[in-house]
């Protein structure tokens, strides 16, 4: 296995060993098989119920990223 891949297996370990070796298996695809995979796995998602955030977590998420810009401006 490459270093490569190896980096991506380390990224995915919340995945089950099905879930990476599907992963994997789509990496060995040709590009444009790829593309097809991908293109419907996207139509799939588009189709199943999302769950928005609430109001409480965008809010957390805006002042986490407010935050985060102060800092960097300080560091400036």
């Amino acid at each position: 296995m490459s270093s490569a891949r190896n980096k991506k297996r380390r990224k995915l370990s919340s995945m089950s060993s099905a879930a990476q070796e599907l992963i994997d298996e789509y990496d060995a695809l040709p590009r444009t098989d790829q593309q097809e995979v991908l293109a419907e796995m996207l139509r799939r998602a588009a189709r199943e119920p999302q769950d928005l955030p609430s109001d409480d977590e965008l809010i957390a998420a805006a002042d986490h990223l407010f935050q985060e810009l102060d800092r960097s401006e300080q560091q400036s």
